[in-house]
């Protein structure tokens, strides 16, 4: 979720969605900073992770950068 400020909050499902993400061929996955610990630890428990970049972002400005990010 994003709020009218730009704030990221968090989500629901995050560990589902670490390997749905992954199946359509993602290789970056922005998740909420909140939800990051989870998201990492799912990819370590199915197997992927090194292989789906996951990357916590606080703000849609943050999320924006992180996506010009070579």
């Amino acid at each position: 979720m994003i709020d009218a400020s730009g704030n990221v909050g968090p989500i629901g499902g995050i560990k589902e969605k670490v390997l749905t993400v992954y199946d359509a061929g993602a290789k970056i996955f922005l998740v909420p900073k909140g939800d990051y610990s989870d998201a990492v630890q799912e990819a370590k428990a199915v197997g992927i992770a090194g292989k789906l970049r996951i990357i916590p972002v606080g703000t849609l400005q943050q999320a924006l950068a992180a996506l010009r990010r070579p």
